[in-house]
């Protein structure tokens, strides 16, 4: 479990009353992209990072209103382009209206940021500051109060087994991609050097030698229900990101998709290479 804080505190961005609508609905939003310098990268990364049962504390600018906890996946917000939300489980509402004065920390309300995370050695230090004067609650009585409010499935029994290989009939019909672009994309990138992963920097042929010669997958920027063939339904080199299997899958994940940029800047904060390791399937041939 963590814990963020996540401020709706411009006022210019929820006019007609929306940030009551959206406390009345339990909704947490975020614009997107919204930046803090480019060594933290995008806070609307740090937003799709929120996971199933984290505490986030909401607050308007320096005023805490809600503790909340996140019970549903990252989505785009309806009828406001460019904004993303999700929704959550009220845990306690701030029994202090006095806005928050105390030390400047990037998580607190006070801070210039819109969604960042506190890091558990200042747990305590929140504890302190927010969680006790604002909602009477220690870290241990707010987690708590997140496991009853949004359980999270307990781990899969190891021994658990399960019978496969049943033979089925499967009909369907599926847009095509055409290979030959992605064979031009890996092409144009060897002759500016090698075939690296453009968010973790991986190489397959450094690491794994001849084997991995020419190894990298193809991410298409744009997903194929977007792509219209009334309109030729053409792609451009420029339309697809080579990255390796791990960030690939990565990308995917989200709705919508991490671009390759998001990602790299999602590594490079948590200070991470993407780990050595390829999934099944010859991405020469995606």
């Amino acid at each position: 479990m963590r814990i963020w804080k996540l401020s709706h505190g411009k006022i210019k961005h929820f006019r007609g009353g929306l940030r009551d609508r959206l406390f009345e609905r339990r909704i947490l939003t975020i614009g997107e992209p919204t930046n803090w310098g480019t060594r933290e990268g995008w806070q609307s990364d740090h937003f799709r990072e929120i996971g199933l049962g984290d505490l986030v504390i909401l607050s308007y600018g320096p005023v805490v209103v809600r503790l909340c906890v996140a019970s549903g996946g990252v989505r785009p917000a309806a009828g406001f382009p460019g904004w993303l939300e999700r929704k959550y489980v009220a845990a306690a509402s701030a029994g202090l209206r006095a806005p928050y004065a105390g030390k400047r920390y990037n998580w607190a309300p006070n801070a210039n940021s819109t969604c960042w995370e506190v890091p558990e050695p200042e747990w305590q230090v929140l504890e302190r500051l927010i969680l006790r004067p604002y909602f009477h609650l220690t870290v241990d009585g707010a987690r708590a109060i997140a496991r009853r409010a949004v359980p999270v499935p307990a781990l899969a029994d190891p021994a658990a087994a399960v019978r496969e290989g049943r033979r089925k009939l499967v009909q369907h019909l599926r847009r095509e991609r055409n290979r030959r672009i992605v064979a031009l994309a890996k092409a144009h990138a060897l002759q500016l050097g090698r075939l690296r992963c453009e968010a973790c920097g991986f190489d397959f042929e450094r690491t794994y030698g001849s084997v991995g010669s020419e190894f990298i997958e193809a991410h298409h920027k744009i997903p194929l229900s977007s792509v219209h063939p009334g309109h030729g339904g053409k792609t451009e080199i420029s339309d697809l990101a080579l990255l390796c299997a791990n960030c690939h899958r990565m990308v995917h994940l989200t709705s919508p998709w991490l671009t390759a940029r998001q990602l790299k800047s999602r590594l490079k904060r948590r200070g991470r290479r993407a780990p050595a390791q390829v999934p099944g399937g010859d991405s020469r041939t995606r």
